[in-house]
């Protein structure tokens, strides 16, 4: 990519997207730009990692315009400004790194920093192309690492040949090399509180907008509720209020920064119609571990694509067509690969958090809710078959393979019935309610519905599947 490419006019801010910033000279809206240099006449420029390497053509020169290193050395800079007046008026200053982010590229020495160790491939992910358990719709494992695709019987194969990559290596070194920058430069923010006696009186929160997979689940990236894609740290110090070692396990979510730290400061928020809530409490008090498994934050997916309700040790997931309520245990599967919706033991917790989600989903109008040609299913449909790979004779394949014409005579073996039953055509039961139209329904009330209605209800696959009695006729 062309450093020409790039205008100086990315930095700075319009009027109105200031964000209450005083300075906004290097600030920019999207981009992760490895280099940026500031010209003798005040102007910035960015430069992709290739270009960079080109024109900072010195380990010393480079340093200074990474961009990590370069935005560390603006903030420095304008600490020390900040300690050397007389006034020494309270300030803001937010810092916002681009790194850790494709293009998996970091200046030297980060970039050989980790060149010893070898990686091995995600064990999620490696169960969840295997199938056992398989992953659920909404982890989008389909595409990011290895392609969907890979026949069973080659999954081993194909793991194996892709942990020995020299791409899949040198990318997972990459990132952690730009991380360990990273913990440089904020070590070196706080020094620089430090040794301008600043330490006590700063607030300083580190956390971050969304976290990364890294092959955990098959996926590179981001945009699912498992926790190393949709949690993010909170950090914070404050030496005059905050005991050190304070430990807060509760589940907080992002609306609720501005509330925890305005009140944190002194401001009162309590007419300003905020909708997150006020952690300050729990972040002075006394007592260095705080749990309440009972506050349970949300999430609403940008697309729609599912919904979820976290608490500090659960999560439960909603998401449209043909996928039963998720709820993942954090304490007994951290890996998030099973299933315990509705399952002994955790039939009540299901029961309260889904209603919780529902709750805040209208309350809200989440995304989820808006996909009205979907149906969501509040419950497991009584005929849902397993996804994942099965044992015995059919070992290395699943259900949906046996819907190919070639293999239905299969289907007469009453182990392959016993665990293919909607495949089989071997189960008439039904119960539970699902969600369409932003209305409540149940396979009793669709039994109820006129012939006319019924029949076209029960020819949306999605409710034919889980009404499978109801809809007997035309499944």
């Amino acid at each position: 990519m062309n450093g020409d490419l790039y205008s100086d006019e990315v930095f700075g801010a319009p009027a109105d997207r200031s964000f209450g910033f005083d300075d906004t000279k290097y600030q920019w809206n999207r981009g992760h730009w490895k280099f940026i240099q500031e010209k003798s006449n005040g102007s910035v420029k960015a430069y992709s990692y290739e270009d960079g390497e080109e024109i900072f053509d010195s380990p010393e020169s480079k340093r200074d315009a990474y961009t990590t290193d370069f935005i560390t050395n603006r903030a420095i800079e304008y600490i020390n400004k900040q300690a050397g007046s007389a006034s020494r008026t309270p300030f803001t200053l937010m810092l916002s790194y681009p790194d850790p982010h494709g293009p998996h590229d970091v200046r030297e020495p980060y970039n050989t920093m980790f060149d010893d160790l070898h990686f091995a491939f995600p064990q999620n992910a490696v169960l969840g192309l295997n199938k056992q358990p398989a992953p659920p719709a909404w982890s989008r494992t389909k595409s990011r690492e290895i392609r969907k695709g890979v026949p069973l019987d080659k999954v081993k194969e194909k793991i194996e040949l892709y942990e020995n990559s020299e791409y899949f290596q040198l990318r997972q070194r990459q990132s952690f090399g730009m991380i360990k920058l990273l913990d440089d430069s904020v070590g070196r923010i706080l020094k620089t509180l430090e040794d301008n006696n600043m330490k006590n009186d700063t607030i300083v929160v580190f956390t971050s907008d969304h976290g990364g997979t890294m092959g955990e689940h098959n996926s590179a990236g981001k945009g699912t509720p498992y926790k190393t894609s949709a949690g993010v740290p909170f950090l914070i110090q404050w030496p005059r209020k905050i005991p050190a070692g304070k430990h807060i396990e509760t589940a907080y979510s992002f609306i609720d920064f501005v509330p925890t730290l305005f009140n944190l400061v002194g401001i009162d928020t309590s007419e300003l119609g905020l909708t997150g809530l006020d952690a300050s409490e729990d972040l002075i008090n006394e007592n260095m571990l705080i749990s309440d498994e009972n506050q349970f934050r949300f999430i609403d997916q940008a697309k729609g694509k599912w919904a979820a309700a976290v608490s500090e040790r659960y999560k439960f997931v909603l998401s449209p067509n043909l996928m039963q309520p998720y709820l993942l245990d954090s304490a007994v599967d951290p890996n998030e690969l099973t299933n315990f919706f509705n399952q002994e033991g955790y039939k009540d917790i299901s029961k309260k958090m889904r209603r919780a989600l529902l709750q805040e989903m209208e309350e809200h109008d989440f995304q989820l809710m808006k996909r009205n040609a979907e149906v969501i299913y509040l419950e497991k449909p009584a005929c849902q078959e397993s996804r994942d790979q099965l044992d015995g004779d059919y070992i290395f394949t699943v259900c949906a393979n046996y819907k190919k014409a070639a293999l239905q005579d299969e289907c007469q073996n009453p182990a392959l019935k016993a665990k293919c039953p909607v495949t089989c055509n071997a189960c008439s039961k039904e119960w539970g309610k699902f969600m369409w139209k932003k209305r409540f329904f149940s396979c009793s009330k669709v039994a109820r519905k006129p012939l006319k209605i019924k029949k076209k209800w029960c020819k949306k696959w999605s409710i034919g599947n889980f009404c499978r009695k109801a809809c007997a006729k035309w499944v």
